[in-house]
């Protein structure tokens, strides 16, 4: 049975995702009519998959009592609905477990966890990586899979203060170097909470270097620097330098755990920032903003642990607010528009009365608070656009998706999306359009795609963007996208003036697609291998970049659908991170029998079958990084 639950959804968007999983006739049934007709021609119900396995420690021994679950990719369909039924097993005396009953379906997920191991995915090279996509026919069985469990490693240590002093609530991150948004940097991998007695543990550490580093800030507490140079507690990396460049790195084996490791949090002089709130159209104080002073180049700016540690303060009734804990520095000020937040969120009739403020402000600490700072809010640009079907009607690509979008819906869809979300198994939601800064961090502005092509992005800070158009419907794919005469998708959207504008959407039904499969030298098929496909011309302002990446399942099979037409490269690697796949100049290195060179028209088919980029390659391309 298949359970949907509604939260503020339009019955059309009901509908569209009846129509997606195929349950008009069981949840609305037939007219009498077409019941006596069809009485006789009851359809089989389809049938289920099974699979079963057996996980494993890395020497080799069966581990019981192990959490199995077997999951769906992660979709909005998934996030309503909730866990599917028969979802979650546990391993006997032996290690084995057994699902029966499984829905058919694709990009299945399977993962164990218990106690004292990495949280082990099915086919992952390492630990803590992504696992293998399972494709589940109907009648399918699947034995005799294998998930290998790593014990976890862990850190240990105190927090104290300049005195000694043990600190409480003080939150300890575990990093690693890798890649975001093409550069190389350092990864959040793992975070914990020092107690009353300042101790910490990182548990659940995968083998590797590690840097830990522990916020000057408690978490969740009141601000208590005064600022005017009083002395306060700042991030220190192991042991007690100020930044990662003067850390001591931290060596983590399977199943061992690094005591000591004692974090002496260093001091600085503590100052505020102070000004006033207020509206840009009318000057009138603006209340119940919260603002946010975020460091410049501060690439962590917005991850959550750096989210609950940054200082902040609300703007009161005159619109005044006051920032304090800031040490030397440039700052940019943001702000949090907290209700119309909560207004979209929890809905209501005014909810869409509701006018978004937004703004950014920069500030400098030399030596002595900053104070007496206006920080103007506006409502941001708009932009409206307008989606068009090349040779048709564009009512044909979205027939359902009529009336408003739920912006809750649209939302969450669109993070997903963003997040790697398999447009096909989104295809049952609203198609929306969104914004992202070229620089990473959080969406601006996103809108569902109406069924007359409609959409409308507001509340668009200056800036430059990149723009996702995500969950198309299967069989379309975005051919251009202009505004103000300028190719966005190549060329990225410029908003630096503040000023907003019109945008079109050309949609063809003429998607290409490269399918295949990854081998070995013997020609054996490969589960769970990293490819890529790229367009040889980078496409600056989309969100990928013109560079897709998917696992192959685990028959050694790739897909990639609703591709526009021109000159790619493909290739697959050995062991690769992920993000590493994302550089250009990394993927430039790269050619003859290592990649396959495809060219696709439209409405094109291309099948590959390619060979495995070897590890020695890829560190030797790693290497020439900057």
């Amino acid at each position: 049975m298949i359970n949907i639950v509604l939260s503020r959804t339009k019955f059309a968007t009901l509908l569209l995702v009846l129509s997606s999983i195929g349950t008009w006739t069981s949840a609305f049934g037939q007219a009498p009519a077409a019941q006596s007709a069809q009485a006789a021609q009851v359809p089989e119900a389809p049938k289920k998959a099974h699979v079963e396995g057996t996980v494993v420690s890395i020497t080799g021994e069966a581990i019981p009592r192990a959490q199995v679950r077997l999951m769906p990719a992660a979709t909005l369909a998934a996030i309503t609905a909730g866990p599917p039924p028969n979802s979650t097993a546990t391993s006997d005396d032996k290690g084995k477990f057994v699902f029966d009953n499984v829905d058919p379906g694709r990009n299945y997920q399977l993962r164990a966890t218990r106690p004292g191991f990495n949280t082990a995915n099915y086919g992952a090279r390492s630990a803590n990586t992504t696992g293998t996509s399972l494709s589940l026919e109907a009648g399918t069985s699947l034995k005799g899979l294998v998930i290998t469990m790593t014990p976890q490693g862990v850190i240990s240590g105190k927090i104290t203060d300049s005195n000694g002093d043990p600190l409480k609530s003080v939150i300890v991150t575990a990093m690693r170097s890798g890649y975001q948004r093409g550069a190389r940097t350092l990864v959040t991998t793992g975070t914990a909470t020092s107690n009353d007695q300042g101790e910490y543990r990182l548990a659940n550490l995968a083998p590797g270097r590690y840097y830990i580093s522990a916020s000057g800030r408690a978490l969740l507490q009141p601000q208590t620097d005064q600022g005017s140079g009083v002395p306060g507690n700042v991030t220190t990396y192991y042991p007690t330098a100020l930044d990662v460049a003067g850390a001591a790195p931290v060596n983590v084996a399977p199943g061992v755990e690094q005591r000591g490791m004692d974090v002496q949090l260093r001091t600085a002089k503590m100052f505020a920032i102070r000004g006033k709130t207020v509206n840009a159209a009318t000057g009138a104080p603006v209340a119940g903003m919260q603002v946010r002073a975020m460091r410049k180049g501060d690439d962590g700016a917005n991850s959550l642990i750096a989210q609950l540690t940054q200082t902040a303060g609300t703007s009161k009734a005159d619109g005044s607010f006051e920032i304090r804990g800031l040490t030397q520095g440039a700052y940019t000020l943001q702000n949090q528009d907290t209700a119309a937040i909560l207004a979209l969120l929890t809905g209501g009739p005014k909810a869409a009365d509701v006018v978004k403020l937004i703004g950014t402000l920069d500030a400098t600490i030399s030596d002595a608070d900053v104070s007496g700072l206006v920080f103007a809010l506006g409502t941001g640009a708009t932009i409206s656009g307008k989606a068009t079907l090349e040779g048709g009607d564009i009512k044909t690509a979205f027939p359902l998706a009529s009336g408003p979008v739920d912006p809750v819906q649209a939302m969450l869809a669109t993070a997903l999306a963003f997040d790697g979300g398999d447009d096909e198994d989104l295809a049952g939601f609203p198609a929306s359009i969104s914004l992202m800064p070229v620089t990473g961090g959080q969406i601006v502005a996103t809108s569902g795609i109406k069924e007359t092509g409609a959409f409308t992005l507001d509340g668009i800070p200056a800036g430059k963007y990149t723009v996702n158009v995500a969950r198309l419907p299967q069989g379309y794919y975005a051919k251009s996208l202009t505004y103000g005469g300028t190719d966005v998708i190549h060329a990225g959207l410029d908003m630096t003036s503040g000023a907003g504008g019109t945008m079109q959407m050309v949609l063809s039904n003429k998607p290409a697609s490269v399918t295949g499969m990854v081998a070995n030298a013997k020609g054996e098929p490969q589960s769970n291998v990293s490819v890529t496909l790229w367009t040889v011309a980078p496409e600056l302002g989309s969100t990928n970049g013109g560079i897709r990446s998917m696992l192959s399942d685990q028959n050694g099979s790739f897909q990639f659908q609703g591709l526009p037409p021109g000159e790619y490269r493909a290739a697959a690697w050995e062991d690769i991170d992920t993000e590493l796949t994302q550089i250009r100049d990394f993927l430039g290195q790269f050619a003859g029998s290592d990649v396959e060179k495809v060219k696709l028209a439209e409405s094109g088919n291309i099948a590959l079958t390619l060979k495995i980029v070897s590890v020695d390659k890829i560190k030797a391309a790693e290497g020439k990084l900057p």
